[in-house]
């Protein structure tokens, strides 16, 4: 049985590994416009929250293979929500007023 330190400790060290990388990957898919931000946040700490989570099964995984499994989680939370927020976006387009 693992203990909360072995967690903490493997979080933490995987958190400054690879936070970055997956940062500079999801604002790159989006033109690092800001507006995309909250977005790219979310869906670095809910992949976090799932390593945390899958801890046992990661902790034995090599460093390239645990990238991996990072960047494709991170990667599957962060293109849908992304293409829920342009569909939003497109649906409430403010037209000018005629009044001018």
């Amino acid at each position: 049985m693992r203990t909360n330190d072995d967690k903490e400790r493997f979080f933490v060290e995987i958190y400054f590994l690879y936070a970055c990388k997956l940062e500079h990957m999801c604002l790159k898919y989006v033109g690092y416009r800001e507006e995309y931000r909250c977005i790219v946040d979310e869906s670095i700490q809910e992949t976090f929250l799932q390593a945390v989570k899958n801890f046992d099964k990661l902790n034995g995984f090599t460093p390239p293979h645990l990238e991996g499994w990072l960047v494709q989680t991170c990667w599957n939370r962060f293109r849908p929500e992304v293409r829920k927020y342009r569909r939003r976006k497109k649906r409430y387009v403010a037209f000018p007023d005629k009044g001018e």
